[in-house]
């Protein structure tokens, strides 16, 4: 065989190995490799993947705080027995265990203690005498609520409406947090974690619980965990809360009549605000004083004196942020910063905020990035008269969008949107202005849906609001006998104050709705 023919033969050999290789990379990588929900999201893409996520197994017809569906079951004996029967026979409220086997004893046992009915619904008998017992005859129950696993747990109060429930298997302490949350509140656990290990006792509510860190980090107090506390308080009617929070907002972070960014643990306080949280914490001082006493209007009237002569420009425009030691006032506006509402409020108040509300107005709605991408630009800048296109904070877009919200204002597409991401589970949190999430950023958060279930509450979006509620639970420490139970967080994490303050916000919202049905 001469020269060239070796030649073609061994280059044959390589195409074939190199043909081989490539085709084992490419059975490799849909066999074994990287799957939706645990691989990063390449610039370019339209948004993160779906992530096969544990709150997609809760039942899929169940609403928190609306009534399940009414059912029948058979009895032990073989006669019928309906849902409002079982519901007329507790007084506190019924707890559905759906086990497929024997239930556990210990939760028979923890729902007397909470003085709450047990069901165990299955086909295999129970020993246990005091738990009643029932069969779902063609697993109809099991569709109608849309169960989708077993076991599976499902809380009702004595008038039928969901206030609890849960997918796949609990110890005891997560079985007795469940109960907490039907009896005493959603929101209870959360705040009193908060109260315990992220405050001071005093009205300050920490940073984080990071032990360093350069501030605000640690036991650093936030403007912004104080102004959500303070609305909090005013959703929860807890007048005390909202007196020790405003005492040592006023006593510790005002500084010329405004609320500086922070205050360190040393007692420090930044030598700047942040125009958000003063509008926030105003406007908690002047619903406080349509609600309970003129004396938080005259505290509401200083601050507002304050914000005219130090966050505006000579034009009446709004500023993200002014130096409190010299005055120096910055030449933009972060378009999360401008709630209409407040500002509206403001005007009614003081008449000269009327050019104030109009520039934010005009700022704020021509922010709309595109059609396709139909949220709202980061911040404006007055001097170049233009938006900045950098990345977007997803938490920061959607206090933007919520403001929107709650002044009636919200664009059809943004909220198509935001539904879809939230319906799928694929709302990034962070994306650049062409609608791609940032490489890295497909991560859950919580504070994100908890910002997308305050937007669907404000627009009555209850199938959104369920969806995002479910995706915000899902780093929720749910067992009782955990010191973190009620915080939302990851095993052996930083845990910070806005992922709490944001679904304590959310879960208020609900346990408004629910009529305070679990106490």
């Amino acid at each position: 065989m001469d020269r060239l023919g070796k030649i073609m033969i061994f280059a044959a050999v390589v195409m074939s190995l190199v043909l081989i290789v490539v085709l084992i990379f490419f059975l490799h990588g849909s066999l074994f490799g990287p799957k939706p929900g645990n691989q990063s999201v390449p610039a370019g893409t339209q948004g993160p993947v779906s992530i096969a996520a544990p709150e997609d197994l809760l039942p899929k017809h169940l609403l928190i705080g609306k009534a399940a569906p009414p059912v029948v079951f058979s009895s032990s004996e073989g006669t019928s027995v309906s849902l409002d029967e079982i519901l007329q026979s507790s007084d506190n409220g019924v707890w559905f265990s759906f086990a497929g086997e024997q239930p556990v004893p210990d939760h028979a046992a923890l729902a007397q203690a909470y003085d709450m009915t047990i069901v165990f619904v299955g086909d295999v008998p129970v020993e246990e005498s005091d738990i009643m017992t029932v069969s779902d005859p063609g697993n109809v129950c099991y569709e109608l609520w849309g169960l989708q696993t077993l076991p599976s747990d499902i809380v009702l109060s004595s008038d039928g409406r969901v206030l609890e429930f849960h997918a796949g298997a609990m110890n005891i302490g997560e079985a007795e947090g469940m109960l907490i949350r039907a009896k005493e509140g959603r929101d209870a656990a959360g705040f009193a974690f908060i109260e315990g290990m992220m405050s001071n006792g005093n009205g300050g509510f920490y940073t984080n619980t990071a032990v360093k860190g350069s501030s605000p980090s640690g036991q650093d107090v936030l403007s912004e965990s104080q102004g959500l506390v303070l609305w909090y308080a005013l959703e929860k009617d807890d007048r005390a809360l909202f007196d020790l929070t405003w005492q040592f907002t006023k006593n510790n972070l005002l500084k010329n009549g405004i609320a500086s960014w922070y205050v360190g643990a040393d007692g420090k306080t930044a030598n700047v605000n942040a125009l958000l949280d003063d509008l926030r914490i105003w406007y908690a001082l002047y619903q406080a004083g349509q609600k309970w006493d003129g004396i938080y209007s005259e505290d509401a009237s200083a601050m507002l004196k304050a914000i005219k002569e130090l966050c505006l420009d000579k034009k009446s425009r709004l500023v993200d942020f002014t130096d409190l030691t010299n005055g120096k006032r910055a030449d933009t506006i972060s378009l999360q910063y401008l709630d209409l509402v407040v500002l509206k409020a403001m005007t009614a108040e003081d008449p000269d905020f009327e050019p104030v509300y109009q520039n934010a107005e005009n700022v704020l709605l021509d922010g709309r990035i595109s059609d396709e991408f139909p949220l709202y630009y980061k911040n404006y800048s007055y001097t170049t008269r233009t938006y900045d296109a950098g990345n977007l904070n997803t938490a920061e877009a959607l206090y933007t969008l919520w403001n929107l919200s709650r002044a009636g204002l919200l664009p059809e597409e943004a909220h198509a949107w935001l539904k879809d991401r939230v319906l799928s589970g694929t709302l990034g949190a962070r994306y650049r202005t062409n609608g791609d999430v940032v490489f890295g950023y497909d991560f859950h958060s919580t504070a994100v849906y908890g910002l997308a279930a305050l937007i669907a509450h404000e627009t009555g979006d209850d199938e959104m609001f369920e969806a995002a509620l479910r995706r915000m639970e899902r780093k929720l420490v749910l067992d009782a006998n955990d010191p973190e139970f009620g915080a939302y967080t990851q095993k052996n994490a930083v845990i910070y104050s806005f992922d709490q303050l944001i679904p304590l916000l959310v879960n208020a919202v609900l346990d408004e709705r629910l009529g305070h049905a679990g106490e």
